[in-house]
């Protein structure tokens, strides 16, 4: 794509994605086919090419694993084994995308920040059905708590806790409070203006009521991690 040289040299947010796919470098699946040995191998999951070289010594799967399929597509393997947040765990590694690939997937920080459209899997006034109790105020706070808990960092250290039975990182801990998460876990009242930096989705202290705490609670029990969020209250 072709941008003025002023939204070049300052691009708004919305062309920073474009901007960055066009510049990232594209390979043939028969460039990618030559990257097949032990000390030169790369694999292609969903159009992505990744340099497996280095991490194969320590891949949890087995060195093996991944170089029996270097220089092809491991997208089905990938898949039937692995969650999304991997990838995002590893883009370090990543070299390239294949030049006939298409748009790329989006994260798994970016799906976690979205509201779902699967039947059910939403509260029910997300999905057409009105409510006497949740208003738009309600609604920009969910979608202000999801995007800001997708943070991979989040995950991981939820996970972190509970699989070794750990206090939270305490930089998250502050994280959380400067976003006025810890204060509006504990409800209506004066002590939501004392959020350093004001409460999520342009929520208003004087108008913040119980369903607003009850959105904030269940964007938080999404970790399935209840010793991580009682612990980050601490």
């Amino acid at each position: 794509a072709h941008y003025p040289s002023e939204l070049r040299a300052n691009p708004p947010h919305f062309l920073i994605r474009p901007i960055l796919l066009a510049m990232a470098k594209t390979f043939t699946r028969e460039e990618v086919a030559k990257h097949n040995t032990p000390d030169d191998a790369w694999i292609i999951v969903d159009g992505d090419i990744y340099d497996v070289t280095k991490f194969a010594a320590v891949h949890p799967g087995g060195k093996s694993t991944l170089l029996e399929i270097a220089g092809q597509d491991a997208t089905e393997d990938f898949w039937g084994l692995h969650r999304h947040e991997v990838l995002d765990k590893y883009k370090r590694l990543k070299k390239g995308r294949l030049a006939d690939a298409g748009p790329a997937r989006a994260s798994a920080s970016e799906v976690r920040s979205e509201l779902s459209t699967v039947p059910f899997a939403e509260p029910a006034h997300l999905q057409g059905m009105s409510s006497p109790y949740f208003k738009e105020s309600h609604i920009a706070l969910r979608k202000a708590v999801r995007k800001f808990l997708a943070d991979q960092d989040f995950v991981d250290d939820a996970l972190e806790c509970e699989a070794k039975s750990t206090a939270p990182s305490k930089e998250l801990r502050k994280r959380l409070g400067d976003a006025g998460i810890v204060a509006m876990v504990q409800g209506p009242g004066p002590h939501l203006k004392l959020a350093p930096n004001g409460l999520l989705g342009g929520v208003k202290p004087e108008e913040f009521d119980y369903f607003h705490e009850q959105v904030v609670q269940e964007e938080r029990s999404r970790f399935f991690c209840p010793g991580w969020e009682d612990g980050i209250d601490g």
